[in-house]
């Protein structure tokens, strides 16, 4: 009876160690699945963001240019921006009306960046669990996805938010090169050695198929330097009657109407026709190097079973991840680097080939969806990097109650923005942490490597920014991507306070105490969190006038919807910048036209006027015109509306 009594106890031992193994894996997904729900209701109703609309334009050309002729770059001046995500968001977003009809475009644009964003929280759970217990990782995932600062973000902005997950889905991915528990999963030997061991026939039909595989793919996809001219002469051949007989034959039986028609008609429709069905020749050459090579190498492929194939599948689709990072900002070629640091400090050299593997996806990736790259990678890569390191932007920034040129802040601005824009349990916890890893870093303790590579990636890009004074605007947007690691290292902190609590009470009050500040923040500003500032500089309330709030205007959208309702039918309403978006929520029968000065309305009989609280130039909007209203949250006015109408009006005379 004992042993029988044993086994029972050691089972269900096993499995109580199971569930509580998987509970915090369970109640994150929950929390991903009803934090995606919440943008299907009704709360998904921000504001558009200042460039919102050019942005997913130029998703659309870049979607353009791959299913068919595109003046491209023609066009658009953002070339310099990769539009790997908007060309995917826009294709994502085109369908989301049609299920949802009483949204906007703009809603359904800002639900899939949302649900970019739960990708993030995702990726960063994981990421926690390689340094700490499931119930910190949970903790520490949990407040970085309660961020008042991101959860706005997370709908509004299309270009930071995708950086920032796609940045860190490839450095979990990346980091899991370096194996488990120390131990690297590099394949040894494997491939290496069983190409040896082909013979020369075999060598060469592999090398050929492989080689004629890649140069479809890139002729048919990218080039069209070949097989598009060459169907268009056969085509020009065959319309006059110069082609081999059975295509003539064919041409004239398929187009019967042919003698009344312009042959650019059938060149264009050639044009239109490759375009479609190049994809089916890439497929049939992908398909082709699959037969080849695993009807060759079939032994060694079923040896890479288990742990070493599992190695190669993680370098292949965290290296696409990193070079979809790079193709949406060309700063996410700096993951290859992270990637890089443990196996070097730990001196994992068979690990190496994983890297490899790991590159050349990300760079076969980044080329493919970049197409300003095709023809000139490398240049245009070095002039990417440069223009986006002094990007050329030249309007005021509100900090600290003064108006500074984008080249002028002050070194500190980075920091107290970080230090007031989060929460103060993850400024505190990140800190605690960070300190906490820099000594086991030092130490040289579990997953030094790792821990090295973290620290780079938060402190160096704000130390590059600070002592090369890069171009920063609109607070710190552009560098939400360094913020994960500072919640890895507040999980870290979070971890050791449960270890040394050892209560799963005291351990979930303390967990809902971080969460507090973030929730409550939420519900407080929204629709417009991103606004957020914590009790350092007084909240919203306190930040008001020293630092920017609404610097995109989403106001604007709740702004219109006050004057769709109070103005006259066909009235004119003059809007300050971005004028744009405020003609997106207008009424049909309204007409928006841009103003700043009593100039811009001469002749115009304006009736309303519209000014966003950007850098308070709500103050100098038409301030001798009584405001009607304004949209405010936390006593903090974000946009005003004036009546140009007043009795003593001398606007525009």
């Amino acid at each position: 009876m004992t042993p029988r009594a044993s086994s029972v106890g050691l089972s269900s031992l096993a499995r109580w160690s199971l569930r509580k193994q998987l509970t915090p894996t369970l109640l994150l997904w929950l929390f991903v699945v009803l934090s995606t729900l919440l943008g299907l209701t009704g709360l998904n109703r921000y504001g558009e963001s200042w460039d919102e609309r050019v942005d997913f334009n130029y998703g659309e050309a870049a979607l353009a240019h791959y299913s068919g002729p595109a003046d491209y770059w023609e066009r658009y001046d953002l070339r310099h921006y990769g539009p790997a995500y908007l060309a995917l968001a826009h294709a994502a977003s085109s369908y989301l009306p049609s299920l949802f009809p009483s949204w906007e475009t703009t809603d359904a644009r800002h639900f899939v960046n949302h649900l970019t964003f739960q990708i993030a929280t995702v990726a960063l759970f994981y990421l926690c669990l390689r340094y700490m217990g499931g119930w910190a990782a949970l903790g520490a995932s949990l407040l970085f996805a309660t961020q008042p600062l991101l959860f706005g973000h997370s709908f509004i902005n299309q270009k930071d938010i995708p950086f920032m997950t796609a940045y860190l889905a490839a450095a979990a991915l990346g980091f899991g090169l370096s194996g488990d528990g120390g131990k690297a999963q590099a394949p040894s030997g494997g491939l290496l050695e069983s190409w040896r061991s082909l013979s020369g026939r075999s060598k060469t039909l592999l090398l050929g198929v492989v080689s004629v595989a890649i140069l479809t793919c890139f002729e048919l996809l990218l080039l069209r330097a070949f097989f598009l001219p060459a169907a268009k002469g056969l085509v020009s051949a065959a319309y006059a009657g110069e082609s081999v007989a059975f295509f003539n034959d064919w041409f004239l039986g398929a187009a019967q109407n042919a003698p009344n028609v312009p042959v650019e008609v059938f060149l264009d429709k050639t044009e239109r026709l490759y375009a479609f069905y190049r994809w089916l020749g890439v497929a049939l050459a992908l398909a082709a190097c699959a037969i080849v090579v695993r009807c060759v190498l079939r032994p060694d492929l079923s040896r890479l079973r288990g742990s070493r194939g599992s190695a190669i599948l993680l370098a292949l689709a965290g290296g696409a991840v990193a070079g979809l990072a790079a193709a949406t900002r060309v700063l996410g070629l700096s993951v290859l680097g992270l990637v890089a640091v443990p196996l070097f400090v730990e001196r994992r050299w068979s690990s190496l080939p994983l890297l490899a593997i790991y590159a050349g996806s990300a760079a076969v990736v980044c080329y493919g969806a970049w197409p300003f790259l095709h023809g000139a990678p490398l240049a245009h890569l070095w002039e990417s990097l440069v223009v986006m390191g002094r990007y050329p932007w030249s309007g005021g920034i509100l900090f600290m109650g003064q108006i500074y040129g984008p080249d002028s802040l002050p070194w500190f601005y980075l920091p107290v923005l970080l230090g007031a824009q989060l929460t103060l349990p993850a400024i505190l916890l990140g800190l605690g942490g960070l300190g906490m890893g820099f000594r086991q870093a030092v130490r040289g303790m579990h997953r030094r490597g790792e821990t090295i590579a973290l620290i780079l990636w938060f402190v160096a890009p704000l130390v590059v920014v600070v002592v090369l004074g890069s171009t920063l605007y609109n607070n710190f947007r552009q560098l939400l991507f360094v913020l994960p690691p500072l919640f890895v290292f507040g999980g870290i902190a979070l971890d050791f306070l449960m270890a040394r609590i050892g209560s799963a009470i005291a351990s979930s009050l303390i967990v809902a105490l971080v969460l507090a500040p973030g929730i409550w923040g939420i519900v407080q500003l929204h629709p417009y969190e991103y606004v957020y500032y914590n009790r350092l500089v007084g909240g919203v309330r306190g930040a008001f006038r020293s630092f920017e709030l609404d610097y995109w205007c989403t106001s604007y959208r709740e702004a219109m919807d006050w004057i769709n309702v109070a103005a006259p039918a066909g009235a004119t309403i003059a809007a300050a910048p971005p004028e744009l978006v405020a003609a997106n929520f207008a009424r049909s029968d309204l007409r928006v036209i841009y103003a700043q000065l009593p100039s811009d309305l001469a002749g115009q009989n304006a009736v309303l006027g519209l000014g966003c609280g950007r850098g308070n130039n709500d103050l100098g909007f038409f301030p001798t015109q009584p405001a009607v209203a304004d949209v405010t949250v936390d006593g903090a006015r974000l946009s005003v509306i004036r009546d140009l109408q007043a009795a003593g009006n001398m606007v525009g005379e």
